[in-house]
């Protein structure tokens, strides 16, 4: 909730847009809207806002709302160059990834990877400086049409590669803004070309579109990215248009890519976002927080007569052949044993390779393992010593199971 407040905040101070913030935090961080977190992050929002234009005077980023567009001729264009937008989040993406790769595997240090990618923007920006910062100042040329083609490829193509370097070198800095501005140099190329080739178009209206799609395919929230439009143009017009082109673009990108550049980096620590709380859950319970230690206990010297006595003790059908030092050797049913000789030995009758479940398993890959198995417990053993440390039932797994999803259905439901 704490890190929602924060989003929500530095998205509404940031984009003068405290509507999408509040939507932004749901969307992009809790991933459920929830009734308890929507208050702390509704005062964040508007608080933020308020203490933004208190120091630094209110200001609109973008101010289209007496702007009309002809809707017959862009939802159209929106819609066509959509999927073009889902292409350009995922070289913008991917560039980061590679980059993020190289890096990891070149054996450099941190300081010259930080270097060399400081170098590099350093001397890019000598020459191109609109591709330095949040670019603002050139974001709003471009929406105003104020920009050349050649100019466009050059700021899109220096912009996407220097925020891969940097980021994936290990500078600080995030995917959003530069998501916009690669965005907006996408739209107007795309405004330049319909234009010229179709004759008809709107450099400001393919900008926003570009804008909205390129970063609402990045950070994984296309509602959000549309009311940021929305509330930085003011023009219901330009935010329509946009949601087309976010539609069309997230598309693209979930087929090609992900949900989100975030669900991916997540994804390559083993955390599958997409899959629910609840699946995050069981994967981070170890099933060592249910095992029993009440099992029956059978000595490798212990005879089938001493056996069916501890069975009949512990009101249980199945056994644990366990040494001296607790090692494990085998595992005995109580249907096996009966009509065996009295005096014979237990141990020869046990199975030495039952169905087990590794001592730092979690929840879930418990689970898997049981869902293979049939009998009355199963034994969790450490792989690396060997030693038997207890035993679980399906019940203790599936009421474990149903006792989380009740909390994570609370959660949500809160």
């Amino acid at each position: 909730m704490f890190i929602g407040c924060g989003v929500a905040g530095a998205i509404a101070a940031g984009f003068n847009a405290p509507i999408a913030g509040i939507i932004f935090a749901h969307e992009a961080i809790l991933r459920h809207f929830s009734i308890r977190a929507i208050g702390p992050i509704a005062i964040s929002s508007v608080s933020s806002v308020w203490f933004s234009e208190r120091f630094f005077g209110s200001r609109q980023l973008f101010d289209f709302a007496s702007v009309s567009i002809n809707l017959g001729e862009m939802l159209p264009a929106a819609l066509l160059t959509g999927p073009v937008f889902g292409l350009v989040a995922v070289l913008f993406m991917m560039a980061i990834r590679h980059s993020a790769r190289f890096a990891a595997r070149s054996g450099w240090s941190f300081t010259r990877l930080v270097m060399t990618a400081a170098l590099i923007t350093g001397c890019a920006g000598m020459f191109v400086p609109e591709v330095l910062g949040l670019g603002t100042e050139t974001v709003s040329d471009i929406l105003n049409g104020g920009a050349t083609l050649s100019f466009l490829i050059t700021v899109l193509i220096l912009k996407l590669l220097l925020t891969a370097l940097c980021i994936g070198f290990g500078m600080f800095g995030g995917v959003f803004s530069p998501a916009l501005f690669v965005g907006a140099a996408a739209g107007g190329i795309a405004g330049s070309v319909m234009i010229t080739l179709f004759g008809f178009g709107s450099h400001t209206a393919l900008a926003i579109c570009g804008m909205a799609a390129v970063a609402s395919a990045v950070i994984g929230a296309p509602v959000a990215g549309v009311l940021i439009i929305l509330e930085m143009t003011m023009n219901y017009q330009f935010a329509l248009v946009a949601m087309v082109s976010v539609v069309a673009a997230i598309m693209v990108t979930n087929v090609l890519f992900g949900h989100s550049f975030f669900d991916r980096q997540l994804l390559d620590r083993g955390i599958d976002i997409a899959q629910g709380r609840g699946h995050i859950e069981m994967t981070e319970m170890p099933v060592t927080s249910v095992i029993r230690t009440d099992f029956v206990r059978i000595g490798q010297r212990d005879t089938i007569a001493d056996a069916l006595m501890l069975f009949r003790n512990g009101h249980a059908t199945e056994g644990y052949i366990v040494d001296e030092n607790g090692g494990f050797t085998g595992k005995v049913s109580l249907h096996a044993l009966i009509g065996l000789p009295a005096k014979a030995v237990a141990s020869e009758t046990a199975d030495s390779e039952p169905i087990s479940i590794k001592h730092d398993a979690s929840l879930l890959q418990a689970i898997e393992v049981a869902s293979n198995f049939v009998g009355e417990s199963l034994p969790v053993i450490n792989r690396d010593t060997g030693h038997l440390l207890g035993v679980v039932t399906e019940a203790d797994l599936f009421g474990l199971y149903l006792g989380l999803q009740n909390r994570v259905a609370d959660l949500e439901r809160s």
